[in-house]
């Protein structure tokens, strides 16, 4: 124990946690980060660091709370061998500063109702950083949704550009059917008109005046004599038609060329669907392309929208944990008050009981002097005492 009794010469202990809160780093709201957030650390902060030796800590820096603390952790006050009263008054006199105006119990209420709130700002941050968690991780699946249909989205776009290359390819080859087809129509056409002046209407009028009948029987409610008359007509134009084709096919140069005619519209016929099928195909592609850039933007704005709620849950969990740090950080300081008091209680107990023992001594040395008799139990005393 030192031997000063000027209390502001005592020696100063560690001040509780003075760890200071990180800034929060700026955050990009623009794009949501997949990478996680880290939640907010433990409640239990980190040991403190020891103050440099000869540092001063300012007087308007600190609260009466704390000072008390500074106090509470200093050593006792050591008395002279010769004056063991003004030890305990001096250790009195730290007692009452120690416990101010509230004394012991309502520092104690203090501190107990400190830890309640701490505790409970403690049950909010963790809370919290389970909230936090659950929308991180939200964020993070629906971010790989949506990489995942852009990936699907890219592989429909090049099915769909490759199919409207094909698509260019077999519009070229459909046109040059078509040329050709109507090329050798015109041809048989001609060696029809020329070679064949005798035929009054020409068999694709005939044709189209028989389908024309055949409509109406199909389409409109007619009387049984007027269902016989056109029926009859169909039947001459028919006939019409076989003979016009028997005269024409008797001519072999006519013939092929309207075989060489027909041919060529059904391989343009065949061309254009092919054409049309590869185009239907490419609209599919690009439909679903459509599709899935619409499904991976509305995943992406909901992903967005857990990325704010996520950064914003994570400031109120990290302003929660520094509420707690800050009250632990009181409640210690009051721990550290009402240790004091209670170890120089005990201490004023334990010079109380050592000046009675060295009086009851002192006693038994006097009785022992003036040759009185001694009990066994006093000189056990004196033995002790003496050792």
């Amino acid at each position: 124990m030192l031997a000063r009794w000027d209390i502001d010469c005592l020696k100063v202990g560690i001040l509780g946690e003075d760890a200071e809160r990180p800034q929060p780093e700026p955050t990009d709201s623009g794009q949501n980060a997949v990478t996680d957030t880290a939640p907010s650390p433990p409640s239990e902060s980190p040991p403190p660091a020891a103050p440099p030796e000869g540092a001063e800590t300012p007087p308007d820096a600190i609260s009466d709370i704390q000072r008390r603390a500074m106090l509470a952790e200093t050593d006792l006050t050591t008395p002279p061998p010769d004056d063991p009263e003004q030890y305990l008054q001096k250790i009195t006199e730290e007692i009452v500063g120690l416990e101010g105006e509230e004394g012991l119990q309502e520092l104690e209420r203090t501190r107990d109702q400190l830890n309640m709130e701490a505790e409970n700002h403690k049950i909010t941050r963790d809370k919290l950083n389970m909230r936090t968690k659950q929308l991180a991780e939200k964020r993070d699946t629906l971010n790989g949704e949506v990489a995942q249909k852009v990936t699907e989205a890219a592989e429909h776009r090049e099915k769909r550009n490759k199919l409207n290359e094909e698509v260019k390819t077999a519009k070229v080859r459909r046109d040059e059917l078509n040329a050709k087809a109507n090329e050798l129509g015109e041809i048989a056409s001609k060696l029809k008109r020329e070679r064949h002046k005798d035929v009054a209407v020409p068999v694709p009028r005939l044709r189209e005046d028989m389908r024309a009948l055949e409509f109406k029987m199909q389409t409109q409610v007619l009387t049984p004599a007027k269902e016989k008359e056109l029926h009859a007509e169909i039947k001459r134009l028919a006939r019409e038609v076989r003979q016009a084709e028997s005269t024409m096919d008797g001519d072999r140069e006519v013939h092929d060329a309207v075989q060489a005619a027909r041919k060529a519209k059904l391989d343009a016929e065949a061309q254009h669907k092919t054409l049309s099928d590869l185009a239907r195909g490419a609209q599919t592609e690009h439909d679903v392309m459509m599709k899935l850039y619409e499904e991976a933007d509305a995943r992406r704005a909901e992903a967005d929208g857990a990325q704010q709620e996520f950064l914003a849950n994570k400031r109120e969990a990290d302003d929660e944990h520094f509420k707690h740090i800050d009250l632990i950080k009181k409640v210690k300081d009051y721990d550290k008050v009402i240790s004091g008091i209670r170890r120089r209680r005990r201490e004023i107990r334990r010079a109380e009981t050592d000046r009675r023992q060295e009086k009851r001594t002192d006693s038994m040395m006097e009785k022992f002097k003036k040759g009185e008799k001694l009990s066994t139990e006093d000189l056990l005393a004196l033995q002790l005492q003496r050792e």
